[in-house]
């Protein structure tokens, strides 16, 4: 039976949903019936799963739409274009959440501090870092006198910066080993962190991001 998978079903996927059909019905019905059973069942759930896709009448193409928005925003060059997109995530899915690097630089005034100390403080201030500190940052984080929109720690000092969880995790700023945030590779991860944008989807699953600003043009859009 084995053989017989691996030749009708080309597919990984289809194989074992094949073989774990067949050896289910196969104690009751006969090997060679269970399996032609098997064969159609991954098919047949495909075809019941699949639904067809609704077209906006209303929709028009990126080309056609990006002169009516430089019309609407003259003058505002700097103002940003975002995109909505409705996901559809399945049961037991993780969040939808991750970083980008886009093509052209949509917002430039990123602040990015950096907890570290020593060699891989030097390292975050060549890389570009706008903020480095270890302790003494984590004082002036208490006391509100310093503000940022993003931070990277690293693993040595992560203890201490787990001191004012309480304080970043509100802001979604407590760097954690999930989101990639505590790093031991400190210069590359201030170039992509200053260079990426965040996203992630709401709780209605809409991810909401700004792409591109009105003043670029439609070939850097796309």
């Amino acid at each position: 039976m084995q053989g017989i998978v691996n030749r009708l079903c080309p597919s990984s996927k289809f194989q074992a949903a094949a073989r774990l059909s067949a050896m289910t019905i196969g104690a009751s019905v006969g090997w060679r019936d269970a399996l032609n059973r098997a064969l159609v069942m991954p098919a047949a759930r495909s075809y019941a799963t699949t639904k067809k896709v609704k077209v906006n009448p209303n929709a028009t193409t990126l080309d056609q739409a990006l002169p009516v928005i430089k019309a609407f925003e003259v003058g505002r060059p700097t103002h940003t274009l975002e995109i909505h997109i409705q996901c559809h995530p399945e049961k037991g899915q993780p969040p939808i959440r991750g970083s980008i690097i886009l093509p052209h630089v949509v917002k430039s005034d990123i602040i990015l501090a950096v907890f570290a100390e020593g060699q891989k403080a030097a390292e975050a201030k060549e890389a570009g870092a706008d903020i480095v500190g270890g302790q003494d940052l984590i004082e002036q984080i208490k006391n509100g006198t310093v503000k940022f929109d993003k931070c990277l720690a690293t693993p040595d000092i992560l203890p201490a910066v787990a001191k004012i969880a309480r304080i970043l995790g509100p802001r979604g700023l407590m760097p954690t080993v999930n989101k990639g945030t505590v790093v031991e590779d400190v210069a590359n991860a201030v170039k992509h962190a200053k260079r990426s944008f965040d996203y992630r989807a709401d709780r209605q699953n809409v991810v909401h991001a700004g792409i591109a600003k009105v003043g670029f043009e439609l070939e850097q859009v796309e």
